[in-house]
């Protein structure tokens, strides 16, 4: 009861004193943000504002201060593969490293394949992809023969591989990840994951993955 009481009056205190800091704080930690990363974000906090809506000052710490990797050479060359589960992004993240590879060398070293062969269409978006960037694009429907793809393309030297959306819990999350490590056992696997959701959410995708 005392400790509760004194963190009330520690919070109450805060409100007076800092009632912008205040209210980013509790609404960072309403978007479940990990407490240590919203007090740290909260301290940054201007003391005053000119934004006509103060709720964007959360956000726009957020954005400010997320690391993002900006340089992606690294992935500028071999078989990249994107898994992770329903509705990531893992399409559209593709897309958006081979438009950057086209930019930069042109799409006739460029070839796209899909492995997702549990849902009805979901080739069609990485099709027109391709057929938009001039890239040629695959399917393979087993590890067998995804390894049979990748031997017809090995004169390419960006290769990226999209796969079927699957939740951490999903019985054939291991049926596919064996496929992978069967066909295609030198590439580098990227994990796409939501941004949204509770915290504990990615760390149990990153898991099952």
């Amino acid at each position: 009861m005392l400790e509760t009481g004194l963190a009330g009056m520690t919070w109450n205190d805060r409100r007076l004193r800092e009632p912008l800091q205040a209210r980013v704080l509790e609404e960072l930690s309403a978007m479940d943000i990990a407490p240590d990363v919203a007090m740290a974000l909260a301290a940054l906090t201007p003391r005053r504002t000119t934004l006509d809506n103060p709720s964007h000052i959360p956000l726009a710490l957020l954005v400010k201060h997320l690391p993002v990797v900006a340089d992606l050479s690294v992935l500028s060359s071999g078989i990249m593969v994107v898994v992770g589960p329903t509705g990531a992004g893992k399409t559209t993240t593709i897309a958006k490293l081979a438009a950057r590879w086209c930019l930069q060398h042109g799409s006739q070293d460029l070839a796209l394949v899909s492995t997702d062969g549990y849902r009805i269409g979901a080739r069609d978006q990485l099709m027109t992809y391709a057929r938009i960037l001039g890239a040629p694009m695959h399917a393979a429907n087993s590890g067998a023969d995804l390894a049979r793809v990748l031997d017809r393309l090995r004169s390419k030297k960006l290769i990226l591989i999209d796969t079927a959306g699957m939740g951490p819990r999903d019985v054939r999350l291991t049926e596919q990840l064996a496929a992978l490590k069967l066909g295609a056992a030198r590439a580098r696997v990227l994990l796409a994951l939501p941004a949204q959701g509770e915290a504990h959410a990615p760390e149990e995708i990153v898991q099952a993955f």
